[in-house]
């Protein structure tokens, strides 16, 4: 069992439903049916999720590899 692999899943997994919440809050804050108020979470603490989400996949994610080009000269 790899953790770093499984941990990324999980929060791959998290990071997609909170961008979910965030479109549905940005669709529409709150609204109402069938007499009840229904308000959506907070924009900016699914935002700051989002972005904690973001670092911590960086953080296991491996590096990527750079890729050089050599120029000589005289091509």
């Amino acid at each position: 069992m790899n953790s770093h692999k499984d941990k990324l899943e999980i929060l791959n997994a998290r990071l997609l439903l909170y961008y979910k919440a965030e479109k549905a809050i940005l669709a529409g804050q709150s609204y109402e049916a069938e007499g009840l108020k229904l308000t959506r979470a907070d924009l900016k603490t699914v935002q700051t999720m989002i972005a904690k989400l973001e670092n911590e996949i960086a953080r296991y994610s491996p590096p990527l590899r750079k890729r050089y080009r050599i120029v000589r000269p005289g091509w």
